[in-house]
């Protein structure tokens, strides 16, 4: 099987329903099983980024194998609607399948970028990131009494909403279920 990066796999005439994108990105997931009985091989890249945030939720009866999507009903019936598909793939991913193998097949690899102090040593100075490309790591959405601090050059590459917080949340909350998946 080749590899699949999710990044570009929904289509245009996809990417205006929320439950086109979903069935997209978790069947790729599953096209990475060797087996439906298996975990899929999954190389989860990780930054600050949430990812974009859908309003609903498709039931496990849409998917290709919708005996590996159960758990997504279950998330669902929580009363989570509002989540990120990035979240949405890394939770698919990391599903127990029937079949566990001796050797993982799901990594993570999250990185952490912070601006070092200004009364750090200058060695730390390699590992700034210019601040016009910030946005590239960081958590994208901002709540409207955090706005102003947005630098002009990248105020574009951030989405203003009530709901930065609870994003924020669920991202924390997804790097730690992450963290301790078997």
């Amino acid at each position: 099987s080749s590899g699949i990066n999710a990044e570009y796999g929904v289509l245009a005439e996809e990417s205006k329903d929320c439950h086109a994108i979903q069935k997209t990105c978790l069947n790729q997931v599953d096209k990475c099983r060797p087996s439906p009985n298996h975990t899929p091989w999954f190389l989860g890249l990780r930054t600050q980024r949430y990812g974009w945030v859908q309003e609903d939720t498709m039931p496990s009866e849409g998917f290709e194998n919708p005996d590996l999507c159960k758990w997504i009903d279950q998330f669902a019936s929580s009363g989570r609607s509002e989540v990120s598909i990035t979240s949405l793939e890394c939770i698919h991913a990391i599903q127990a399948p029937k079949k566990l193998t001796n050797r993982p097949t799901v990594f993570f690899y999250n990185r952490s970028i912070d601006e070092p102090e200004d009364d750090e040593p200058e060695d730390k100075e390699k590992d700034k990131i210019e601040r016009n490309m910030r946005w590239v790591f960081d958590f994208e959405y901002v709540d409207p009494k955090e706005a102003a601090k947005i630098p002009e050059e990248s105020k574009y590459q951030y989405k203003v909403t009530d709901k930065a917080t609870t994003y924020f949340t669920d991202l924390n909350q997804l790097n730690s279920y992450l963290q301790s998946a078997p």
